[in-house]
């Protein structure tokens, strides 16, 4: 995978802060596969992959306050009963609703 990166191209005359973080995930180990408004509108999807051989614990931080964090299958609904885990398992992918 590589690595996202950026180019600044002046600037403009706006008061835009100089950096702005719209998601993190505190764990480099994970990659993120996907990060999408998700079909119903209500959030936006992010898909972690674990390349690893061993369970990855991680947490999300944004500059906006994240409301709630609902684990997901990959079409998008909701695991019922199940909680947001903040660990996913070796050669897993883990489907997050994040709430703003």
């Amino acid at each position: 995978f590589a690595p996202v990166k950026c180019a600044a191209s002046g600037r403009g005359k706006g008061t835009l802060p100089k950096s702005h973080s719209v998601l993190s995930v505190d764990n480099t180990k994970l990659h993120v596969t996907a990060f999408k408004n998700a079909d119903d509108e209500s959030g936006v999807i992010v898909r972690l992959y674990n390349p690893t051989e061993t369970e990855q614990s991680f947490n999300f931080g944004s500059d906006k306050a994240i409301k709630k964090v609902t684990l997901c299958k990959m079409n998008e609904e909701e695991v019922s009963g199940a909680s947001a885990e903040n660990a996913i398992g070796p050669k897993k992918i883990g489907t997050y609703k994040l709430e703003f």
